[in-house]
């Protein structure tokens, strides 16, 4: 019998939608059935939308036979859909036990429900960017914006369409941040045919002498930023992203497909950062909730923010 409290706890918000769907696809996948245990969640509303546009008290009025109708196609309709979800863990490896569905009526809203269960010990939440309003443009949906904004001290995994899952790129900038992201690699993912990108980006200097220029800057990232500057950073971060390299080759990961990245003469980290992941091939993005220059007022750092917004196709990680 597979000791569950041994396992990382993975919260996977469920709503039946496309998106929601492919989450689960993406999560079976990346993670390690060994070490995380999954927790199906859905938040069932029994009075729908519809109804309440036409009557003020829908359920007093003559439609109620209507209603308890669409109520019970609905609940047999969810959990077929998460019954489906389940098996799809169990077929990629996770015990059975260690893959839990639990659903409850909606009480304060959907986002709030989901806020209350994430507080319940939960190493990450796992979510669609979209969810079922299908937001347009690849734009982030209201519940998953909500839970960006409202949970700081768990790390998120904010899904897109149907990213690929064979690579990782790594925001690595050597920050207590990034170095949790390489744990959170070593301890939550399957290390086989994985490859990860660690990852750095060293912005240009050449703006304050007035000769930048963009597209020539992200086309050859190869500008002369002057030696000293080159050798400070390159001292600086390559000994933190060899250590970080280490640890995932110790950890199970094969050394050929751990590869450091060090990007020059970009102006923007996180256009760097989704580029290298476009160029890769990679479906993952992995950063820290916030990098060296954190600020406490805000939830989560400027780099990590542009990639969360921009990247509409990969799965971002925002780690805490």
């Amino acid at each position: 019998m597979t000791n569950s409290q041994n396992k990382r706890k993975i919260l996977i918000p469920f709503d039946c939608s496309d998106q929601s769907i492919q989450t689960v696809n993406y999560a079976s996948t990346m993670l390690s059935p060994e070490s995380t245990g999954i927790t199906l969640f859905m938040v069932e509303d029994d009075m729908p939308e519809t109804f309440w546009d036409t009557e003020a008290k829908p359920e007093q009025s003559g439609k109620l036979e209507d209603i308890n109708a669409w109520i019970k196609k609905q609940h047999q309709f969810f959990s077929d859909k998460l019954d489906e979800a389940r098996v799809r863990f169990v077929a990629n490896g996770f015990d059975p036990e260690t893959v839990l569905i639990r659903k409850q009526k909606r009480m304060t809203g959907i986002t709030r429900d989901i806020i209350r269960e994430a507080k319940e010990g939960y190493d990450a939440i796992i979510v669609g960017r979209t969810g079922l309003s299908n937001q347009p443009g690849g734009g982030l949906g209201h519940v998953t914006s909500r839970l960006i904004s409202k949970i700081s001290d768990t790390t998120l995994v904010i899904v897109g369409s149907k990213p690929e899952t064979s690579g990782i790129v790594v925001g690595f900038d050597g920050s207590s941040g990034a170095k949790r992201c390489v744990k959170m690699i070593r301890t939550f993912l399957n290390p086989e045919n994985t490859k990860v990108n660690l990852c750095y980006v060293s912005r240009t200097l050449n703006v304050l002498k007035g000769s930048f220029d963009l597209f020539q800057s992200c086309l050859s990232m190869g500008f002369n930023e002057g030696s000293t500057h080159k050798s400070d950073y390159k001292g600086a971060i390559n000994a933190e992203i060899e250590k970080a390299k280490d640890m995932l080759v110790n950890g199970g990961f094969s050394k050929a497909n751990v590869d450091i990245r060090i990007l020059q003469g970009y102006m923007s980290r996180s256009l760097a950062i989704i580029h290298e992941a476009a160029d890769k091939g990679c479906g993952t993005i992995m950063l820290g909730r916030k990098g060296h220059s954190a600020v406490e007022e805000f939830v989560i750092g400027s780099v990590s923010e542009k990639v969360l917004h921009r990247a509409c196709d990969q799965a971002v990680w925002i780690v805490s």
